[in-house]
């Protein structure tokens, strides 16, 4: 069903919807009619997945391509990074104008604002980033780079997608 009613002008139109219909019958079904492409209007406009949380780890010394499967396109993302056992910790969002933006913690309790998705710090060690990019049906990939130093930790990701 398209997104206009049959007929368009809906209940002005006298001829579908006369003002004195023939029968009890027939007026029912006149707004019978009205109901079901609402109806109809409606079930076809409903989001099949409004949220949707997953996991995911990386293993920070690997530099590249992370892919994430969801099960629609997401609209919204936001990402929680942390190694276990430590201060470290990132938050991270994209929206669907591309714009992400990150607020992260090193280990030595030093916060960090900027863009991109992920930063994760381990002061006078190492320093490993990641940004969001190719959004597709079925998920988005994450770009890893590692700034500096030579990474041996992993991250525990969760991962909350958003869409409609």
């Amino acid at each position: 069903m398209a997104d206009a009613y049959t007929p368009t002008d809906g209940l002005k139109n006298v001829t579908s919807f006369p003002t004195d219909p023939a029968d009890e019958t027939a007026a029912r079904k006149q707004v019978q009619d009205v109901l079901d492409q609402m109806l109809a209007f409606h079930n076809t406009h409903l989001a099949e997945a409004v949220y949707y949380v997953a996991s995911a780890t990386r293993n920070l010394g690997v530099a590249g391509v992370q892919t994430i499967t969801l099960p629609f396109e997401a609209k919204k993302i936001e990402v929680r990074a942390t190694v276990l056992g430590t201060k470290m910790f990132s938050v991270g969002a994209w929206a669907e104008n591309g714009i992400q933006s990150r607020m992260s913690c090193g280990d030595a309790g030093n916060w960090d604002a900027s863009s991109g998705m992920i930063s994760i710090s381990k002061s006078g060690v190492y320093q490993v980033i990641a940004s969001v990019q190719n959004i597709t049906a079925t998920g988005f990939e994450l770009n890893w780079s590692i700034i500096t130093g030579t990474p041996t930790d992993t991250a525990n990701i969760t991962i909350v997608a958003s869409a409609h």
